[in-house]
């Protein structure tokens, strides 16, 4: 079993193929268990095939700033908060997602990936997937953010985007009846 020494997703679009040493990853997953430190993502895991640059790529983000990913969950729990206002949430929401876009932008920039696109469509499949959440039992509001939701193409779906975007069409009042 690999999740307890990849904190990512595996991405297999065409063709992938991984090879992990699990004796040696195993070794490094108890060292920093034991010193109570974050294991590295992807280490001792080889990704081959056509599909094996964006999963290294995708290993490599989620091991980077973790100051900001920090940043990013303590706004993101700030709009999960359902004691606070649709306002006060959307503005944190979109607080979180502009530490994650500028974390993004700092990665791709160090580490320029031809497939740097998808983080993009997967922040996007999150931040869109959520403001439906949050307006499941009004009447969505209109504007080039709604606009911009419908017109957007998930390419992947991140665990969250799938549970939030599966719960919109389940309870959400205004998406069913295809009210805007």
């Amino acid at each position: 079993m690999i999740l307890p020494f990849s904190f990512s997703e595996v991405i297999a679009n065409k063709d992938l193929y991984i090879e992990a040493d699990i004796p040696a990853l195993r070794n490094t997953y108890n060292m920093h268990l034991e010193k109570g430190t974050t294991p590295p993502y992807g280490q001792g895991l080889v990704f081959r095939g056509t599909d094996a640059a964006i999963n290294r790529m995708k290993n490599q983000y989620n091991n980077y700033d973790p100051e900001a990913r920090e940043e990013f969950y303590k706004l993101h729990k700030i709009a999960w908060n359902n004691k606070l206002s649709i306002t006060e949430r959307n503005t944190a929401w979109t607080q979180a997602f502009a530490v994650l876009e500028a974390m993004e932008q700092r990665f791709l920039e160090q580490h320029p990936f031809e497939e740097g696109w998808i983080l993009e469509n997967e922040r996007k499949s999150e931040y869109y997937g959520y403001l439906f959440i949050m307006h499941r039992s009004d009447r969505i509001p209109q504007g080039d953010t709604l606009k911009a939701a419908f017109l957007h193409k998930p390419y992947s779906f991140p665990m969250m985007a799938t549970l939030i975007i599966g719960t919109c069409l389940i309870f959400c009042p205004t998406l069913r009846k295809g009210i805007f």
